[in-house]
């Protein structure tokens, strides 16, 4: 004990075992809460936080932790938002935010310096992760076949617990994690274990599809990608080089057919002579028609062959549901009859509404505004939507009737407001009073609910922190990979980040700022065959 008197030491001093245990288990906490909650999450690091005190000689590990470039770089970005609270327009809401991005320093300090598990059981602690991400999906299966007393009406509903987005990039890593162990130890495995681990896999990728999460797809996309361009690079069998190859090609050459065929079907126009189409309806009221306005389903136009009077009578005679109301998805219900009954190429009328069966009419409740979107689901469903919206904008440059054209839009603000501030930035937190001022000059079309901020972690830095301070993060983002970039796991988890990072602000809570800065350090340490390698 280094000359200490024996006596002088405390009965209640834990040993390195029970402070690896300890360890283990504040891991594990935070392991299975980031999928399923927050209490457990933040639970898990108070467990870790309060071992790492527990082990004392406090200043010798700070000054290791100081010591190391890569944990100073991963510190570096709390820092910048720390000094940023110098020039933030709300200090209050700065320090707020300052402390939700306390788990980028405080979580690669408490697992870099503390007396952590071995290999095994650092790899149980992904285990718990993929488990409780698992879970998570069972869940929101129940709730999908009705078991539960929640309705489903979107899909990305389908995450209980948290964001669909950062759940469906969980649900894809959790697919990544298995696939890499399960390559890495087929031979060691048992032949059930990995009948089980491929039934996991499989569930998962149909949870991933069913969840209809644009970002996760994207990653799906990105992750076989780079394993299919690993394979045709490093592989020396020359067999495996060509099948990586032709799976390259042919995923390209499929998934460019698959997308064009689903523009089209979204961008139909079908011919129609105005002067021919009829005056009144079967009923002798007048038809309205507003040719002019593009607004299509399945090629029908939805402003032709209105009536509105009879539209409103017969619909409440179908429904108890008010068509100036709003449908289970937010929608107006008017709008979502109108262009439900255009897609099945009826007129906007009592005969119309008349004709649609009992399940159309659950379906228009239900926010369907399509009849082949209650047919369509996950990756299908989602592209059909984009192009509507997408085709619409074009015609009316009108963003309020797509998530996705506004991300744009906040995109295009966020640039604009990163050029007016580029040295230094707003401030940290001073997103939100930037895109304010900026709105109140030009709100680009967009309705007062809808003027938001830009979802992309990338820029929301820059327009906090200035040009170099989204600069300096990008370059902190990628600095663990110089040593890395072999590591297929610690690969896959930067891609997978990275693509949530520019679909999403993912440190801007503490969910998320929590699931990268703690994977992040996990994954490094789990890279390190010795432990006198890490920081």
């Amino acid at each position: 004990m280094n000359g200490e008197d024996p006596k002088s030491v405390t009965m209640t001093r834990l040993s390195d075992t029970q402070h690896r245990e300890l360890a283990f288990w504040g891991m594990a906490l935070i392991a299975v809460g980031l999928p399923l909650s927050t209490i457990l999450m933040s639970v898990g690091q108070f467990v870790l936080l309060g071992n790492w005190l527990l082990e004392g000689d406090l200043r010798r590990r700070l000054r290791q932790f100081s010591a190391h470039p890569l944990s100073m770089v991963l510190g570096s970005v709390f820092l910048m938002y720390l000094i940023g609270t110098l020039w933030a327009p709300d200090l209050g809401a700065a320090w707020r935010d300052v402390q939700v991005k306390l788990p980028l320093v405080v979580l690669p300090l408490v697992m870099f310096t503390s007396k952590l598990p071995g290999r095994e059981r650092l790899r149980q602690v992904l285990y718990l992760f993929v488990l409780g991400t698992v879970a998570g999906s069972l869940v929101g299966l129940v709730n999908y076949l009705g078991l539960s007393a929640d309705v489903i009406v979107e899909k990305r509903h389908l995450s209980y617990f948290i964001s669909h987005i950062r759940f469906g990039m969980m649900v894809v890593f959790s697919i990544f994690i298995l696939g890499h162990f399960l390559f890495s130890e087929w031979e060691a495995w048992p032949w059930a274990v990995r009948v089980f681990t491929l039934a996991v896999m499989v569930w998962l990728f149909y949870f991933t599809v069913l969840l209809e999460s644009a970002t996760a797809y994207l990653i799906v996309i990105a992750l076989l990608s780079m394993v299919l361009l690993r394979m045709l690079v490093r592989s020396a069998d020359h067999w495996l080089k060509l099948a990586a190859a032709l799976m390259l090609a042919g995923s390209a050459v499929a998934g460019g057919v698959y997308v064009h065929r689903i523009y089209q079907s979204q961008t139909l126009d079908l011919p129609f002579d105005v002067n021919g189409l009829p005056l009144h309806t079967a009923n002798g009221r007048e038809y309205e028609h507003y040719p002019e306005r593009h607004f299509k389903e399945n090629g029908h136009r939805m402003w032709n062959l209105v009536c509105q009077y009879e539209l409103d009578r017969e619909w409440a005679d179908r429904s108890s549901m008010d068509i100036n109301g709003s449908d289970l998805r937010g929608q107006t219900v008017r709008f979502t009859l109108m262009r439900y009954l255009t897609s099945l190429g009826l007129p906007k009328d009592s005969l119309g509404v008349h004709s649609l069966s009992e399940t159309d009419v659950r379906n228009v409740e239900l926010g369907f505004t399509n009849h082949r979107f209650v047919q369509r689901w996950g990756v299908s469903r989602r592209l059909a939507e984009f192009f509507w919206q997408w085709d619409n904008y074009r015609h009316t440059n009108d963003p309020n009737n797509s998530s996705l054209i506004q991300r744009w839009v906040y995109t295009q603000v966020g640039v604009q407001i990163v050029k007016e501030h580029w040295p230094m930035g707003v401030g940290t937190e001073g997103m939100v009073t930037a895109y304010n001022g900026s709105y109140e000059l030009d709100d680009h079309g967009l309705l007062p609910q809808f003027r938001l901020i830009a979802h992309n972690q990338f820029l929301a830095t820059a327009i906090c922190l200035g040009v170099f301070g989204g600069a300096w993060f990008i370059i902190a983002f990628l600095f663990p990979l110089k040593d890395r970039w072999r590591n297929m796991l610690y690969l896959g988890f930067v891609v997978t980040m990275g693509i949530s990072f520019l679909s999403d602000n993912t440190l801007g809570s503490q969910a998320g700022a929590t699931l990268y800065a703690f994977m992040n350090a996990l994954l490094i340490v789990l890279d390190s065959h010795r432990r006198e390698e890490l920081p």
